[in-house]
């Protein structure tokens, strides 16, 4: 039994949990979550990727006969494929850093969830609670988890970087 329940109406369940009536909010919660990522991760990889790309393709795709839709679907995105890769790499280093949002969205309790929808609390938030009271061992657990964060972003942006050296755009 859930203390908070939120109802969902069986037409907008979500496809294969229209036997359950309540849900916990953290569902609704990751949801907005993960949108607020794809937008992020949409909106940027895309446009600055589109907007490297050079002239050439555009003028060549237009010679052709191609519609704009024709030049971005057909064009464009395949050779940009390797920036929009690494966009996306990047998007999910700037989600994992993501700290004040996730702490509102995703419940914020300090335990091991035993279910997919139990709430959580991330390690950014984590270190955002309860640096400023931490001392000792506390302290430096808090400073290890800040290292690991960074060893994790750290491997992303390198590995963002050695598929951005691979991309060649004439």
């Amino acid at each position: 039994d859930l203390p908070w329940k939120l109802y969902i109406p069986p037409l907008q369940r979500p496809p294969g949990f229209q036997n359950f009536d309540y849900f916990h909010p953290t569902f609704l919660y990751e949801s907005v979550w993960n949108l607020l990522v794809f937008g992020l991760l949409s909106a940027l990889t895309v446009d600055a990727t589109l907007a490297e790309m050079n002239q050439v393709y555009w003028q060549g795709a237009a010679s052709l006969g191609l519609s704009r839709w024709g030049t971005i679907l057909g064009i464009m995105l395949p050779a940009a494929r390797l920036g929009v890769f690494t966009g996306i790499i990047l998007g999910i280093g700037r989600a994992l850093g993501e700290t004040m949002l996730v702490l509102m969205v995703c419940g914020n309790v300090p335990q091991i969830p035993d279910t997919l929808f139990a709430p959580i609390r991330t390690l950014p938030a984590n270190i955002a609670l309860e640096m400023a009271f931490a001392l000792g061992n506390h302290r430096s657990s808090l400073f290890v988890t800040g290292l690991l964060l960074l060893a994790v972003s750290l491997f992303l942006a390198l590995l963002a970087e050695a598929i951005a050296e691979e991309k060649h755009i004439y």
